[in-house]
C-alpha cells in the first residue's frame, strides 16, 4: 500500500506543468522570489514523496529535492532533465583540493548538482576533525568565524531564512575568488590564527570542518567565483555571499590530479596520500588500497560501520574487520533501531531487510527490549519496534485483538470491550 501511495504520488507530481524563467539572478537572495518559492515547494513535494516511499534514504531524498528544484529554477534550453550548470567555464586556476593531505574526501553535490547549481560540497571521511585548507595561493579578503549554531536541516525551511554561515573568502592573483563555507567556529582565527589581509600558500592551513548555518550533515561549502572588472569587494549577506553576485561568475574548479580534472558527484578521492603495498606501510587507522596497478595504491582511513567494503576480502577496510554484502559491520555492535545490512550485525532481534539489503533491526519478542519495553509486532506491515511497557489505564488493544498482557506493566490486559491495562 505505501509503495502505491508513493507511485501514484510520483506520477502526480512528474504531471505538473514545467515551470520555466530566466536563471539570470540567484534564487532566493534576489530577482525572482516567488518563482523561486514555486520552486522550493515543487522540490518538497518530491522530497516528502521520496521519504514516504518503501526504500526511503535521507541522503537519496535531499539529492531527489536538489534536482526537482535546479530543474524549475534553472531549466536547461535543450530540455534536458539534469539542467546545465549555470556556467560551463572551467576555473583558470588550477587548485588543489582544499582538504589537507592524506584525507579521504566524499563529494555530495558537485558544480551541477549543488542546489544551486555553480557550487560544490565536501566531507571528510574516517576519524576527524578534518583540516580545510587554501586550495591556492591568496590573499584573505573575508573571515567570519564567530558563529556556532547549525540552522534547521530541512532545507525548505531554511532556504527562506537567512543562512548565518562561518565562512573564508580569498583572493587569487589571476582575478578569481575561492570561499570556504560551514567551518567550526574561531578555528580560522584562533585556532588558525589568520586575518583578513593576511597572505596565504596553497595547503595553508584555514580552519576545521564543520556544519554553522546552512548545513546539513557537516560538511564544506567550496566554491570559485570570477567577478567583474572593477567589482568592489563586499559581502552580501549573512550565509557568505559576495554582493552583486551572478551565476554566470561561478567557475567549475579544476582540481589538480583528478581524473577529468573537476570533481564529480558521489565520488570518494584520496588528496595526496602516500603509496603503499601492503596494510603495514599505512599509518594505525588506515588500510593499503591495493589493486592490480601497485604503483598507484594509497593508504586510506578504515571504514565505519555501513560503509561499502570489497564483496571479496574487504574485511581488512574496515575498523570492525568485518565486511559483508559489501558493507562494513560490527557482529552484535547494532541495537534496536540502528541501520543493518545482516542480522548477524544486530546485538538483538534481527535486521528488517533480507541480508544485503537496507534495513533496521528489529525485535523478534519482548526479551530482545528489556525489562520495561515489549516487542510490539504483529500482522501489519509497521516494522517491529521496542515500546514502553504501558501503564494501568492505558489502551492496549482493539476489537478482536489478543494476547495484549505483555503490553503491560502489570502484565495484565482487560481484553474486550475496554482493553485497557489493569
Amino acid at each position: 500500500m505505501r509503495a502505491a501511495m508513493f507511485l501514484l504520488g510520483l506520477v502526480a507530481l512528474m504531471s505538473l506543468p514545467a515551470h520555466g524563467g530566466p536563471g539570470s539572478s540567484r534564487g532566493n537572495r534576489s530577482g525572482n522570489v516567488a518563482k523561486d518559492e514555486q520552486c522550493e515547494t515543487i522540490g518538497r513535494r518530491r522530497y516528502d514523496l521520496c521519504m514516504a516511499g518503501p526504500k526511503a534514504d535521507r541522503e537519496e531524498c535531499l539529492r531527489a529535492y536538489d534536482e526537482t528544484y535546479n530543474r524549475c529554477r534553472y531549466p536547461s534550453s535543450s530540455g534536458a532533465t539534469q539542467p546545465a550548470p549555470v556556467n560551463p567555464d572551467l576555473s583558470r586556476n588550477i587548485y588543489r583540493f582544499p582538504y589537507a593531505d592524506g584525507s579521504r574526501v566524499h563529494v555530495s553535490r558537485d558544480f551541477k548538482t549543488h542546489k544551486d547549481p555553480g557550487k560544490l560540497d565536501m566531507s571528510g571521511r574516517g576519524g576527524g576533525p578534518y583540516r580545510i585548507v587554501a586550495a591556492a595561493p591568496g590573499t584573505i579578503r573575508f573571515i567570519e568565524d564567530s558563529r556556532s549554531k547549525q540552522q534547521h536541516p530541512e532545507r525548505w525551511l531554511r532556504n527562506m531564512r537567512a543562512c548565518n554561515n562561518n565562512y573564508v573568502w580569498i583572493e587569487h592573483a589571476n582575478g578569481e575568488w575561492s570561499k570556504y563555507s560551514h567551518m567550526q567556529q574561531y578555528t580560522t582565527t584562533g585556532k588558525a590564527g589568520l586575518d583578513v589581509g593576511d597572505k596565504v600558500e596553497a595547503g595553508r592551513y584555514l580552519g576545521d570542518e564543520g556544519k554553522v548555518g546552512c548545513a546539513w550533515p557537516a560538511h564544506l561549502h567550496f566554491e570559485v567565483v570570477r567577478p567583474p572588472d572593477g567589482w568592489k569587494p563586499a559581502i552580501g549577506d549573512p550565509s557568505g555571499e559576495l554582493a552583486g553576485y551572478l551565476p554566470s561568475q561561478a567557475r567549475n574548479p579544476v582540481i589538480a590530479g583528478v581524473p577529468g580534472k573537476t570533481l564529480k558527484d558521489g565520488e570518494t578521492y584520496a588528496v595526496n596520500r602516500p603509496t603503499c603495498k601492503k596494510d603495514g606501510d599505512c599509518d594505525d587507522g588506515e588500510y593499503c588500497n591495493a589493486g592490480v596497478d601497485l604503483k598507484r595504491n594509497t593508504c586510506v582511513a578504515l571504514k565505519s560501520d555501513n560503509e561499502t567494503c570489497d564483496l571479496v576480502g574487504g574485511g581488512h577496510q574496515c575498523k570492525s574487520g568485518h565486511c559483508r554484502f559489501s558493507r562494513c559491520y560490527t557482529p552484535d555492535g547494532a541495537n534496536i533501531g540502528d541501520t543493518c545490512y545482516a542480522d548477524d550485525a544486530c546485538r538483538s532481534g534481527r535486521c528488517s531487510d533480507i541480508d544485503g539489503l537496507k534495513g533496521v533491526c528489529v525485535c523478534n519478542d519482548d526479551d530482545d527490549c528489556g525489562s520495561s519495553s515489549y516487542c510490539d509486532k504483529g500482522l501489519d506491515t509497521k516494522i517491529n519496534a521496542c515500546r514502553p511497557k504501558l501503564s494501568n489505564g492505558a489502551k492496549c488493544g482493539k476489537a478482536g485483538s489478543f494476547g495484549n498482557d505483555h503490553k503491560c506493566k502489570s502484565g495484565k490486559c482487560s481484553g474486550f470491550p475496554k482493553y485497557e491495562c489493569k
